[in-house]
């Protein structure tokens, strides 16, 4: 039961790529309440990260706003959470503030996901950082981001480094 909410949130993100809408709310409101009830700081983070996507997808950039927050003050509330859930919903955050055109906030948030994916090995998050910063306007971010993700193999970060994505 434990960890039963981080399956739900991420089952309701695939839900949620899939257009699945009321079905991704259904399962990342579950669990939220399940992680709630746990009060496990990582998984209410994925969770509300997943609604935080959900409202951005519905075109609410407000509530998207204050879920992808709540998530980053849940997942960082303790210090022994795991790191990647931290930079995960940086990420997602960074996504909607760039989809909402706030520079500021995006860069911002770019910084703070640099900085916990090269502290933590996270070689993926760390390309997708410098592809922001591409995205902000930093002119050498593309060559750091395909230098970087030279050793990885996914086909996903690979159509984000060509501009398929």
């Amino acid at each position: 039961m434990a960890f039963l909410p981080l399956p739900e949130a991420l089952k309701g993100e695939l839900d949620l790529r899939a257009g699945r809408l009321d079905v991704a709310a259904d399962q990342l409101e579950h669990a939220w309440a399940l992680a709630c009830q746990l009060g496990d700081p990582c998984w209410e983070g994925m969770a509300a990260r997943g609604l935080g996507l959900l409202s951005a997808a519905r075109g609410d950039h407000g509530t998207a706003t204050a879920w992808l927050d709540e998530a980053h003050t849940r997942c960082n509330r303790a210090t022994d959470r795991y790191q990647w859930v931290s930079a995960h919903v940086l990420d997602a955050g960074i996504g909607a503030a760039l989809d909402h055109h706030d520079e500021e906030e995006a860069a911002r948030r770019v910084d703070a996901l640099t900085s916990v994916a090269a502290r933590g090995d996270m070689r993926e998050l760390l390309v997708r950082a410098h592809l922001y910063r591409g995205r902000l306007g930093d002119p050498s971010a593309l060559a750091t981001a395909r230098l970087l993700a030279a050793a990885i193999d996914n086909p996903a970060l690979a159509s984000l480094l060509d501009g398929r994505a």
